[in-house]
Formats: structure tokens, sequence, C-alpha cells
């Protein structure tokens, strides 16, 4: 894969987020009592022991494609890709819908292969582009009333202290 494939750019990383949000808005619409079960489970690399809820969803609107490759990924083999990467300062500070909307799906290697892309990149860099793409959740977030007031409601994942944090 080529490496400047892993830079997001905003176009193809809202047309991801406008996907993924116009199908998550469609279902809570139909189904609103739903978005405790989408929105409450872990989601670690693999998709083993946990609901699987959320990566059916991200599969539907991802047409069955990886993320990066945009290649048929069938959902028993997709990693979940963390775009804004689950170890770095600002994840805590999101919240569970932000840190919902900034996952992806996607094979294994290309997974590995932009966790290494990021390594090698400058953190000023990084941090750009990581709140280019929160700066696109919240925008997509705001647009939609019905996760506009779930995210208003909801606590962060990082307790009071990440809540704190992101006031400042």
């Amino acid at each position: 894969m080529l490496t400047a494939s892993f830079y997001v750019g905003m176009a193809r990383w809202r047309m991801s987020l406008d996907a993924i949000t116009t199908l998550l808005v469609h279902r809570l619409e139909a189904q609103p009592t739903r978005i405790t079960a989408i929105l409450t489970p872990s989601y670690g690399v693999t998709m083993r022991r946990r609901s699987m809820l959320w990566p059916q969803h991200l599969h539907v609107a991802q047409k069955g494609c990886c993320f990066w490759c945009d290649q048929p990924l069938p959902l028993s083999r997709a990693t979940i890709e963390h775009v804004i990467p689950q170890g770095e300062d600002g994840w805590p500070q999101l919240t569970r819908m932000e840190q919902l909307l900034s996952l992806r799906l996607s094979h294994a290697t290309c997974n590995r292969d932009y966790a290494a892309w990021r390594a090698a990149q400058p953190a000023d860099e990084l941090q750009r582009m990581d709140q280019q793409l929160v700066r696109g959740i919240r925008q997509n977030i705001h647009v939609h009333p019905i996760l506009r007031v779930y995210s208003y409601h909801h606590d962060y994942p990082g307790g009071r202290e990440a809540q704190e944090r992101m006031r400042r």
C-alpha cells in the first residue's frame, strides 16, 4: 500500500463519516432504544467476545470493503481500525459517540501498516490531522439532532477529568 494513502483526506473521511452517520441516524430513528446497545460495547482490535452491532454497522456502511485499500473485507476477517488511535492523548477526551465515529474496519495488514506509518510521522502533523478528524466528527454530530442529543447527555469514557479537560 502506498504510504500517501494514509493521509486521510477530508473528502474521503467525510464520505465515510457521512455513510456511517446517515445509516446510524436512519437506524436510530427507526428504533431509538437501540442507541444503548450500539454505543455500550467495547471495541478492541479484534471482534471476539463482544457485541457485533457496531462492526456490523461499519461493515454495511463501508459496503463490505477495507477502509484503507477499498478491497473486499469479510466481516469475519475485519479488524477495528482506530483512525484516531486509542493510545493517543486525545482519545479519552472524546465522547463515546465521537470514538465510535472515528472507527473503521480494515484488513489486519492495513491496520498494522497504518500504525507503522503513524509511528514514522512528525507528532505535530499527526496532531493536526487528528484535530481535523475530530472537528469533522463533531460537525457531523451537530448536523444530526439524534446524535447531538445523545452526545450531550453521554458521559465521557475517560470520566469527569476527561470531560473537564475538554471544557478548557
